[in-house]
């Protein structure tokens, strides 16, 4: 990621969380993904294979794909998944005419290079078919694999994304009017375009030479002429010519396309008995197909590996060796691979895990090891010496002994392994126990008692070069070639699966090189997620949750539209599994990519599979691919334009009739609106898929849940057969419900409010670099009022639910949800005005509690929210915007009291109030009558503040500052962007007193001190890469348990960092004797509480903490150091760390210490899940906690022994189970 994150949303400063994931892809350009090849040449690979003949440019191949018009075409297929479905010839389906590709580096790859036998000249094969010429005439040189691999798109020069080059229409036929070009050219700056505009109406006109750009215009008419699609830059100094700066296309976010001419499909899709067959070695086979893909395969950087003889036992000529150096290479410099590549000879045994350990050391930078034991060997049998093993080491990848990382240039942080083998690995022992060694290496995922899925288990998971900033990872893929290979399946399988990568098996040369293929598309096409998963209550045994998870995911682009999805797991025992029982979570936190959710993918499968792995994939499974197989027609979709604001149809009549300049408000000519709403509600309008249809539906309907985490409701029905819908917003505009049938998902409705209609026309036009679009953002809470179990609105109960925007808006909407299908709008609150004059954007998430105030029904519940978060409060403006607390009405939404600056309000003006309050209000019954009557609230200043509603009479409540932990230093400047937790608890205060009548002995006496515990950390929510200032967690014990009217100052002053004891080093561990330690806890009795300083580089605590069993639960964010953000290709999300210390004394309560990496990501607050042992009896534990303990995805809670420095041991799982207290959901002891 990169460290400047300036240069999206029009030059404007990124102050968003998504700093993380957004960057100018752009800057991309020139760097292509690093692939080193283990190249099997063991003894087997010279087994001769009789095998269909190879495709050859030169002959041609009769059948439909060349046929009348398709003579001219050019076929393709999308992606990985495309390349088991090749185009249709008798459809206009994925071709186009070859007269209009302006791809020049794909021209040899498709056509071959000639040279003429008589002058010399040398033409591609395109060129030869142009003049007519036949190539009986010409030699071949070099290329005429016949397909080609890129970032391949077409400019739309008119319509919906004119004056963009975007991903290829796939149903454009022969009759498309675009250019098409690829991302091979922009890199090589090859400006040269032999393609021409119009060409397929007979009339063609040359493109011109140029690299591609968007929106640019030459000369009269506006960027309607051929050459607006090209600008002409400086070949020499490209990085700073502004012309084409400005108007540069990436690239980067076209999809990764294979193209085909019709000859080689001819041959592809021939029977061997039609086109002959040869006798060859598997390795030939293996070179022949490896060096096609290569010349065919733009924009990878390729290196290869060999074996060594590793003969004649073990310990002797081990491992394998690097003969080729990882390097961008030219022409030239990729025939010397091929050349190395020819040399193969097969000779050796198979140590596929040692090679692979190899490999380990060459990306580490670290020392030569079997790469120096390419030896002569001399059997004792015989004096003649075996033939030293060619070709040799490449001494260009080492220096002084040890390698030359490729990782170290720019954008260097994920590099990929393919093995490709023919068989069983064979005196392959020889690195197990330096592979065992490894810190963090599981041993236990060694198959037939082979290291590699334990070593690239390890390469993918854990840093292989530590001499460079952040991390640098290796994905594994691998291939099995021939019969033989099925022996190593589950090997190479698990190597793959545990290495990020997948396993690809291949009888043949045409399924190997497809093979190869699939690797490199995957690799060139390389999900993410804000929000902790959500469990369902169990309403017939309230003590337990339902073994369902949810979880939300996006995929982050530089446009404003992004992908996302909602996907189900479950926990069994313990662990999250998918839909097979199988462990489901990776060691990131992440869904594992074999993974099949429990609304898995059936579109899209391979092989003819009706379902398949969806796992981490954004855009199978889920509730995405279940709306992009909806009819848009038949869903139910509100917004509130109906009478008074009610709910009404989101349709265009409804719209016109209720908002008088429709288009003005949408920001679209007149006459464009109905167009508008129509691709709002999901129909493909503009054809983005490319299929020739514009009323079928679009694939992208969800959009993105980037900081709505969902909300499961459940219904009741039967406690079987529990009747559970889900809700959650995008930043599509809209709030959904969908219900859980269970293997399948369905959608009851969805809402847009009308004050998002402006958004709309940016999200369909979905420009790149036009910065984020937000909708609603927030995350929804409910009110359910159940009596037996299951919600019958006869019986009097009710569900209302909530939600506001975070980023999407100023608003609150509450609904009454009663009867899951029939939504209706009670009411809307908007921030300004004389009621809500500080409310700014609604990040609050409402508390919903019962109060006493007179006046007010005390069985009628309230919200209770913050007044939430502008971009400027985190500046020292003078706004009152985002300063403040409201408490309203649930059912009404009118205000009944606030807590403000603003002094045109009617009640309780708070002055003091100067920084905005993004977080969840927290809250507290403290007398147990069942009424909240104290509120705990952080802000932006690093405020902590109590409030307390003593009694009826609003003239009685107050509020005091609790505590002020920032100060006026850059790295004072602490900030609370979260719901503090509150607890209520005791503490033994010790006291050393004298004896009576004998001052010179003293003795220690304690006693038991109750508090409320106020547990948060600091950190900028909104700026998580930032890196000035110290956060910290925090315990504040507010000693006044009793709620009182604080009217008048009370005597005690703020809590500052000064009154805290400071548990950064775990003092009470570290206490060298009791004498000591008992000191400590003297010291400790002094304070107000404690707080533990984040050693990381700028770690920051983004979430709210967890307390059970005496165990207090923080997350934290470390940001990718700032040589990893500049230097970095993949998204580099940081590292998640869970801490878990005892609640008085900070110290360790679990094996791992008191923190634990949990993944890559920003770990959300940790969901608390009733689950049961093996007895029946209640179980607590945490999901959300990215890995978990043993990749489970689960940490399991822990009780303390409330005693200093002393760690439970045998029977720690803590003896509780949740109860219920009115409102509050509690924890009660056994």
């Amino acid at each position: 990621m990169l460290l400047i994150v300036t240069l999206l949303c029009s030059g404007q400063l990124m102050s968003e969380d998504i700093e993380l994931y957004v960057r100018n892809i752009g800057d991309r350009v020139g760097t292509a993904p690093q692939v080193l090849v283990i190249f099997d040449n063991s003894g087997s690979m010279s087994r001769s294979e009789t095998v269909k003949s190879a495709y050859d440019p030169s002959q041609t191949y009769s059948g439909k794909y060349t046929n009348g018009a398709n003579d001219r075409a050019v076929f393709f297929t999308v992606g990985a998944a495309g390349l088991e479905d090749l185009p249709d010839p008798d459809t206009t389906a994925r071709r186009f005419n070859e007269a209009i590709n302006a791809c020049n580096q794909s021209l040899i790859p498709l056509y071959g290079l000639w040279q003429h036998n008589s002058t010399s000249a040398e033409l591609t094969g395109y060129e030869i078919e142009q003049a007519g010429d036949s190539l009986t005439d010409y030699t071949l040189i070099e290329g005429g694999e016949g397909y080609y691999v890129d970032r391949v798109g077409e400019y739309y020069s008119n319509g919906q994304f004119k004056q963009t080059w975007r991903s290829l229409r796939e149903n454009n036929g022969m009759n498309a009017t675009d250019i098409m070009d690829c991302l091979r050219d922009i890199m090589e700056v090859d400006q040269a375009n032999p393609g021409e505009y119009g060409a397929q109406n007979g009339n063609g006109t040359p493109v011109g030479d140029g690299l591609p750009v968007n929106g640019y215009s030459t000369g009269s008419g506006k960027n309607k002429d051929a050459k607006s699609h090209y600008l002409v830059a400086n070949p020499s100094d490209i990085e700073n010519d502004a012309g084409y700066q400005q108007y540069k296309s990436p690239f980067t976010d076209v999809a990764v396309v294979t193209l085909y001419t019709g000859n080689y499909l001819n041959w592809k899709t021939s029977a061997t008995e039609d086109v002959g067959t040869d006798t060859k070695s598997r390795l030939q086979i293996a070179k022949e197909s490896i060096t096609s893909v290569i010349n065919a395969t733009a924009t990878v950087d390729f290196g290869l590996a060999l074996f060594n003889i590793n003969y004649p036992y073990e310990g002797r000529n081990d491992g394998g060796r690097i003969v080729s150096n990882i390097k961008e290479r030219n022409t030239a410099e990729t025939n010397d691979l091929i050349d190395t590549i020819n040399s193969i000879r097969a000779e050796t045994n198979t140590p596929l895990c040692e090679t692979l350990y190899e490999a380990y050391r060459y990306f580490g930078g670290k020392s030569v090891k079997y790469g120096n034991e390419n030896g002569n060997y001399v059997p004792y049998w015989t004096s003649a010496n075996f033939v030293h093993i060619e070709p040799d080491k490449d001494t260009s990848a080492e220096s002084g002994g040890s390698y030359i990382s490729p990782f170290g240039n720019n954008c260097r942080d994920e590099a990929y392994v393919i093995v490709i083998t023919d068989g069983y690995p064979t005196l392959d022992n020889n690195a197990n126990s330096l592979i065992s060694g490894l810190s963090g290496a599981n041993s236990n995922s060694r198959v037939d008692n082979n290291y590699l899925p334990v070593l690239s288990e390890w390469m993918f998971n854990h840093d292989v070069n530590n001499n460079l900033d952040g991390d640098q990872n290796v994905v594994t893929y691998t291939i099995g070639f021939g019969e033989d290979a099925v022996s190593a399946e589950a090997i190479l399988a698990a190597a793959a699966e545990n290495g990020g990568g997948e396993y690809f098996p291949a009888t043949d040369p045409d399924e190997l090189s497809t093979a190869l293929q699939k690797a490199l598309i995957s690799i060139l096409e390389q999900s993410a997620s804000f929000t902790s998963p959500s469990v369902a209550s169990n309403n017939f045994d309230r003590t337990r949750s339902l073994d369902n998870v949810y979880y939300s995911m996006f995929f982050p682009e530089d446009k404003p539209r992004w992908p996302g999805n909602l996907k189900k797991l479950s926990v069994t025992n313990n662990v999250i599994v998918d839909s097979n029982g199988t462990t489901a979570i990776d060691p990131n936190g992440n869904i594992k990519s074999t993974s099949y959710s429990y609304w898995g993918a059936s579109a899209n499968c391979l092989d003819g599979n009706t379902v398949c792995a969806d796992g981490n994939d954004v855009d199978r499974g889920g509730v995405a691919e279940y709306m992009a197989g909806l009819n848009p027609d038949g869903r139910q979709i509100y917004s509130d334009i109906g009478n008074n604001n009610s709910l009404a149809n989101f349709v265009y009549g409804n719209a016109a009739s209720a908002i008088p300049d429709l288009a003005g408000t949408l920001n679209v000519l007149a006459g464009e609106e109905e167009t508008l709403f129509k691709w709002a509600r999901g129909i493909d309008v503009h054809d983005e898929n490319g299929d020739g249809s514009s009323i079928d539906t679009r694939s992208d309907l969800f959009g993105d849940p980037l900081h709505s985490k969902p909300l499961v409701i459940n219904y009741g029905g039967t406690a079987e057969n529990q009747d559970l819908r889900i809700v959650v917003g995008t930043n599509a505009g809209f709030l959904h419900m969908f219900e859980d049938e269970g293997s399948t998902v369905k959608e009851n409705w969805a809402f847009i409010p009308k004050s998002l209609y402006p958004n709309l026309d940016l999200l369909r036009d979905n420009i790149p670099n036009s910065g984020k679009v937000y909708g609603v953002d927030g995350s929804p809470v409910a009110y359910v009022k159940d009596i037996d179990g299951t919600i019958n609105s006869g019986d009097g109960d009710k569900v209302w639910l909530y939600t506001g925007m975070r980023r999407g808006g100023n608003q609150y909407f509450g609904f009454n949800v009663t009867i899951p299908t029939s939504p209706s709008l009670m009411w809307t609150i908007t921030g300004g005005g004389s009621e809500f004059p500080t409310l700014a954007n609604t990040w609050s998430q409402p508390s919903i509690a019962l109060i006493n105030k007179a006046g007010h029904d005390a069985s009628a519940p309230v919200l209770i929210f913050g007044a939430g978060y502008v971009n400027d409060s985190d500046t020292s403006s003078a706004t009152t915007l985002g300063r403040g607390i409201y408490i309203v009405d649930a059912e009404t939404g009118e205000r009944i009291w606030s807590f403000t600056p603003d002094a045109n309000l009617s009640n309780n003006t708070q002055t003091s109030m100067i920084d905005a309050m993004p977080g969840k209000i927290a809250t507290l019954d403290s007398d147990f009558d069942g009424l909240v009557d104290r509120l705990y609230a952080s802000d932006l200043g690093g405020n902590v503040w109590r409030v307390d509603l003593y009694g009826s009479d609003p003239s009685n409540w107050s509020v005091i500052k609790l505590a002020a932990l920032a100060g006026s230093t850059a790295s004072e400047k602490r900030k609370f962007f979260n719901e503090p937790t509150v607890v209520r608890t005791f503490f033994n205060v010790k006291k050393r007193v004298s004896l009576e009548g004998n001052e010179d002995s003293d003795i220690i006496v304690s006693k038991e001190v109750p508090y409320e515990g106020i547990l948060l950390g600091s950190g900028d929510r909104a700026h998580p890469n930032s890196s000035s200032v110290n956060d910290t967690l925090y315990l504040i014990q507010d000693r006044n348990i009793v709620t009182q009217s604080f009217t008048t100052a009370p005597t005690w002053s703020n809590i500052t960092e000064a009154d805290l004891f400071d548990m950064t080093d775990d003092p009470i561990n570290t206490a060298s004797n009791d004498t000591d330690l008992q000191e400590l806890l003297i010291n400790m009795s002094t304070k107000k509480g404690w707080k533990i300083e984040l050693s990381g580089t700028n770690e920051k605590s983004l979430s709210s903490a967890r307390v059970i069993g005496g165990v207090a639960y923080f997350t934290s964010y470390t940001p990718p150091a700032s040589g990893v953000l500049a230097n970095s290709c993949a998204i580099k999300a940081g590292v998640g760390t869970l801490y878990a210390m005892d609640l008085s004394y900070g110290t360790q309560i679990y094996d791992w210490g008191t923190s634990m990496e949990i993944g890559n990501r920003i770990p959300d607050t940790p969901v608390t899940f009733a689950g049961e042992n093996d007895a029946g009896k209640s179980l607590l534990s945490f999901i959300g906690v990215g890995q978990g303990e043993n990749q489970t995805g689960v940490i399991q809670a822990r009780k303390s022994t409330g005693e200093p420095g002393i760690q439970c041991t045998g029977d720690c799982d803590p003896e509780y189970g949740l109860g219920t207290y009115k409102l509050h959901t509690k924890v009660t002891e056994n």
